[in-house]
Order: structure tokens, then C-alpha cells, then sequence
């Protein structure tokens, strides 16, 4: 490095940038190398001057001297030089005020994208101060169009903007430039709470001549927990909207509202007949996050599974996933869903059956049908939707216990999960289960140990395997058998021998499961109790 900074006093200019062009691509200079680069500031070559700028660009911490001279650079009569100094400073996660209105000063810059970059610079500040913001306010009355919207830009980063910003904000609404417009709306965007005012200035753009003003100012809407009545009907109105965006837009904003009335449900249902795919999925994702669903919006929800589109019916069944409770008639119609050709919409057919609480035989059947599906993700969902019946029959559990031979580690994994949700299994079970405490995968090898934790009884067998996972390489393995262990109300000498041993591993959690697992017996050696003090007074000492 120093051999190429010695390079920025060569008289040949060609040398000089190519010397500063060389260290453009490291993420941290010393402070001699940027100080060698800020000379370099004053050559008399444009060029070198901008190497020199723009070396500096990935450099995430300046000095206040480093940022002075790039301030400085803001005056050079080339405009490149001007619009690479303010590229710079975009990098810095905090500028002072001084800065800040020098970058502000740039909006007035002859050069459109030299606006730009400071503009940019600007927006990545998280805080501006009051004397920044009131600067940036007064370029919304630059005749120059594009200033007006980078101005709305940059305020659009701040989490919290004074009453009188937002009134000027709302102010641009009526800007004669769309795009100034759409900057204005869209600046609200990261505000949490809007009040009626401003929300009632932003549902006058949905008659915005243009789609796209209109589109963001329902979308800023979404980010309003609460809506009244006055504006869902107004976003209900944009439904009816010729342009698709809008449309779907105003759909997505419905979203975020615990509770809609039947009224603007019913407008829902209905966009499910519109043209446009991406409106009927919008559609179907808000109401997705309704509670309770009446059986005519489930009914509505379900002729959707017959849509060309794989992503509305996708929509669709996530949709009535959401639902605690589903009626026979509909649960019928999403088995017919697990015929469908779209590996999307028979897993989303499966996920839907996993928040129910029970499940007829008929249904688990159907599920089981899916652990041969070609796609693992299917066998994987399908497993995991059996996941919250408290009790299965001898079928359902030995189909999970085929899956242990599934060629996916997750499928196998999800498998054994399932089971650890059944307070009794029998010894076959149980057998499979140790089995897989030879998988290849630890993952697998840790869900095993991790399902048996729910067996009351284990036989001498079951735990002298469970203890042999205390020499498994994976120290998470080491720890589900410890735990599983835990949950016996009464272990052998040799058991709690091998649980002692374990206060010697390197890894704490396993020590401590091991600690945990002898907490729970109710009667303990002197040895073993000698055993636990020094652990404790280990973990004191350290």
C-alpha cells in the first residue's frame, strides 16, 4: 500500500488514478491512506480527482477532517467530482448539521444527478434534525420538479415527522408533477400513526389522475392498524379501479385489519371473479387474516381451488388455514385438493389440516396417502399436519414410523417429532425410535432422543441406548438424551454414573442438562451430590 501512495506524487497523471483506482476496493484504509487520498483532492487532473472521491465511497467511518474536505469538494467546478464527494459521504451512518446543509445546498446544483446523490446521501440518515428538515421543506418550493420530489424523498426514512413536515407533505398532494405526488404520499409511509387529517388527504388521491399516485396512497394506508369505516369504504371504492395495481393495492391494505365488516368481505368475494390473477390472490390473503370466516366466504374461499392460477389456489388454502375450525363439507373439498398437479397446492392442501385439532379417520387416512408423494415437501407437510391430534391409532403411528426411512433428513426429523406428541408408545415404536439414534443426520438423531422425553417409563434397554448418545459428536444430541433421561422418576447407579461423567464436557449445556436430569431424582448419592457442588462451584468461579 505504501508503494501505491507513493504512486500519488508520479507526474503522470495516468499513474497518480490508477494508484487511488487500486484501493478502491478495500472496505478499511488506515487514516495515512485516506490522508494521502484527500491530497490528492487538489490535483490539478479531474480524474485523479475523482478516483480519489470515489476510493473513498465503501469507506463506512470518516473523520470529521475527511468529511470537511469532501464538503469542500462540493464546490469543484466539475460535476462529477461533485456528485462522487456526495456519493461518499452516503456511506456515513451520521453527518452533523454542517454536513447536512451542505448537502442540502446541492439540491440547487446545476446537474441533476449531482441533486440525486445528495439527495440520497440525506435519505440514509436515520435522524435529521429539525434545522435539516426545515431546510429540506423549503425545497418543495424549488421550481425544479425533480428537487421537489427528492426533498419528499429523503423525509420519507424518518420514523417520526412533526405535524407541520406532514401538513407540507400534504401540501405536495396538489403538486401539478405526478411524481411529486407519488414521493409526497409514499414520505408517509414509515409513519406509525396518522391522524384523521392526513388520512383523509391521502383517500383524496385515490381520484388522482394517475394509477401509480393512487396505488401509493393506499398502500401508505396499510400501514394503519385502525381504518374507520368512511376510509375502508374508500378503499373498497379502488376495487372498481381501471388500472390492476390499484386495485390489488387496495386489497393488500384491507390486510392489515383485524376485523372487516360483511359488507367490505363481500366486496372481497367479489374481487375473486377479476380478471387479473394477482387481485383474486390479494384478494384471498386478506381475508386469510380474518379470525372467523362465515361458511358462504369458506364456500367462496373453496371454489378458488378450481383457479387456472396455482398461486390464487395456493392463496386460497392458506386462507382457510387460518380457520381453528373447518366444517366436514370443506375439509372434504381440500382432500380433493390433494389430487391437484401443483406440488404447491397439495402441500398448502396438507398445511391447512394441521391447525385443526381433530381430524377424522377418513382425513388422517388422506394424509397418510401423502407420505408417498414424490415431492418431500408434501411427505414433510403432511407428517407435520398430524402434529396437534393428541392421540393416533397403531395405523397412523406405524405410517410415521415408515417415514423414518424417507430419503430427506427433515421428513424423517418431522416424522419422529410427531410422535413425541403421544404420551404412550409401544416397544416396536419405541424400537424404531432408538434406531434412528444411528441417523446420519444429528438433526434426526436429536428429535429421536428429544420424543421419547414423553414417555413416563423407559426400559433398561431404551435408556443404556440413550446414554450412548452421551458420546455423540453433536453436542445437542448429548443434551436431548440428558434431558429425555430427566423426565425418568427413577434411573440406575450405572445411568446416573453416566450423567456424572458428564460434568467433564467442554459444552455447558450439556453439563448443566446433565445437572438438570439428577435435579430430578429424588434421591442422590454423596458421590453424585459431591459431584454437583463442584459443578456449581465451577460455573461460580467462572
Amino acid at each position: 500500500m505504501a508503494a501505491l501512495i507513493e504512486l500519488f506524487k508520479d507526474e503522470n497523471s495516468y499513474l497518480r488514478r490508477s494508484a487511488a483506482n487500486a484501493l478502491g476496493n478495500q472496505t478499511t484504509l488506515s487514516d495515512a491512506t485516506i490522508a494521502a487520498l484527500v491530497e490528492l483532492f487538489k490535483d490539478k487532473d479531474r480524474n485523479v480527482r475523482w478516483c480519489a472521491t470515489n476510493t473513498l465511497n465503501k469507506q463506512s467511518t470518516l473523520s470529521d477532517t475527511t468529511i470537511a474536505a469532501l464538503v469542500e469538494l462540493f464546490k469543484d467546478k466539475d460535476s462529477s467530482i461533485r456528485w462522487s464527494a456526495a456519493n461518499a459521504l452516503g456511506n456515513q451512518l451520521t453527518l452533523s448539521d454542517t454536513t447536512m446543509a451542505a448537502l442540502v445546498g446541492l439540491f440547487k446544483d446545476e446537474k441533476s444527478y449531482v441533486q440525486w446523490s445528495a439527495a440520497n446521501a440525506l435519505g440514509k440518515q436515520s435522524t435529521l434534525s429539525d434545522a435539516t428538515i426545515a431546510a429540506i421543506v423549503e425545497l418543495f418550493k424549488d421550481e425544479d420538479s425533480d428537487v421537489r420530489r427528492s426533498a419528499a424523498d429523503i423525509l420519507g426514512n424518518q420514523s417520526t415527522l412533526s405535524d407541520t413536515t406532514i401538513a407540507a407533505l400534504i401540501g405536495l398532494f396538489k403538486d401539478e408533477n405526478s411524481s411529486v405526488r407519488w414521493s409526497a404520499a409514499n414520505a408517509l409511509g414509515n409513519q406509525s400513526t396518522l391522524s384523521d387529517t392526513t388520512i383523509a388527504a391521502l383517500v383524496g388521491l385515490f381520484k388522482d389522475e394517475k394509477s401509480y399516485v393512487r396505488r401509493s396512497a393506499a398502500n401508505v394506508l396499510g400501514n394503519q392498524s385502525t381504518l374507520s369505516d368512511t376510509t375502508i369504504a374508500a378503499l373498497v371504492k379502488l376495487f372498481k379501479d381501471e388500472d390492476s395495481d390499484v386495485q390489488e393495492s387496495a386489497a393488500d391494505t384491507l390486510g392489515n385489519q383485524s376485523t372487516l365488516s360483511d359488507a367490505t368481505i363481500a366486496a372481497l368475494v367479489e374481487l375473486f371473479k377479476d380478471e387479473d390473477s394477482s387481485v383474486r390472490r390479494s384478494a384471498t390473503n386478506t381475508l386469510g387474516n380474518q379470525s372467523t370466516l362465515s361458511d358462504a366466504t369458506i364456500a367462496a374461499l373453496i371454489e378458488l381451488f378450481k383457479d387456472k392460477d396455482s398461486d390464487v389456489r395456493r392463496s386460497a388454502a392458506n386462507a382457510l388455514g387460518k380457520q381453528s375450525t373447518l366444517s366436514d363439507a370443506t375439509i372434504a373439498t381440500i382432500l380433493e385438493l390433494f389430487k391437484d398437479e401443483d406440488s404447491d397446492v397439495r402441500r398448502s392442501a396438507a398445511d391447512i389440516l394441521g391447525n385443526q385439532l381433530t381430524l377424522s379417520d377418513t382425513t388422517i387416512a388422506a394424509l397418510m396417502g401423502l407420505f408417498k408423494d414424490e415431492d418431500s415437501s408434501i411427505r414433510w407437510s403432511a407428517a407435520n399436519a398430524l402434529g396437534n391430534q393428541s392421540t393416533l391409532s397403531d395405523a397412523t403411528i406405524a405410517a410415521l414410523v415408515g417415514l423414518f426411512k424417507d430419503e430427506k433428513s427433515y421428513v424423517r426429523r418431522s416424522a419422529a417429532n410427531i410422535l413425541g406428541n403421544q404420551s404412550t408408545l409401544s416397544d416396536t415404536t419405541i424400537a424404531a425410535l432408538m434406531g434412528l439414534f444411528k441417523d446420519e443426520n444429528s438433526s434426526v438423531r436429536w428429535s429421536a432422543a428429544n420424543t421419547l422425553g414423553n414417555q413416563s417409563t423407559l426400559s433398561d434397554t431404551t435408556i443404556a441406548a440413550l446414554v450412548e448418545l452421551f458420546k455423540d459428536e453433536d453436542s445437542d444430541v448429548q443434551e436431548s438424551a440428558a434431558n429425555t433421561l430427566g423426565n425418568q422418576s427413577t434411573l440406575s447407579d450405572t445411568t446416573i454414573a453416566a450423567l456424572v461423567e458428564l460434568f467433564k464436557d467442554e459444552d455447558s449445556s450439556v453439563q448443566w442438562s446433565a445437572a438438570n436430569a439428577l435435579g430430578k431424582q429424588s434421591t442422590l448419592s454423596d458421590a453424585t451430590m459431591v459431584a454437583l457442588v463442584e459443578l456449581f462451584k465451577d460455573e461460580d468461579s467462572n
